[in-house]
């Protein structure tokens, strides 16, 4: 059987913007504050997020961090990339908000067939 796209009911899968990315390597003393302000300067942050271990109490070392706009957003990620954040090197790379990134393998697996990830239960 062969599915047929709309345009319109899939134009955001292919325009998808990013002002989402991650940030690895961040002090195991990070805050979601001090990553915010981190990154502030190139643009309005609107989450910062550390990733936290709940038994240790401290930064697993990474997170996320999402901004107003597309430009400030790959700027941040251009300048930051590699470079030292309380004295540890971070990577910066793009990330796809969790919910589309959901909806778009939806979308693949009823055009294919089947389901994403079968076998497996789906995250909410």
């Amino acid at each position: 059987m062969f599915h047929t796209l709309d345009y319109f009911s899939t134009q955001w899968l292919f325009s998808v913007t990013i002002t989402n990315f991650s940030v690895a390597g961040i002090s195991f003393k990070a805050t979601e504050f001090t990553l915010a302000e981190s990154f502030s300067k190139f643009g309005k942050v609107i989450e910062a997020k550390v990733i936290m271990d709940k038994n240790k109490k401290r930064s697993k070392g990474y997170g996320y961090v999402s901004f107003a706009t597309e430009e400030e957003a790959s700027r941040a990620l251009t300048e930051m990339n590699g470079k030292l954040l309380d004295g540890r090197v971070i990577f910066v790379d793009k990330a796809m908000d969790r919910r589309k990134l959901r909806d778009a393998n939806k979308l693949i697996a009823n055009l294919i067939g089947g389901t994403p990830n079968e076998g497996e239960v789906e995250k909410k």
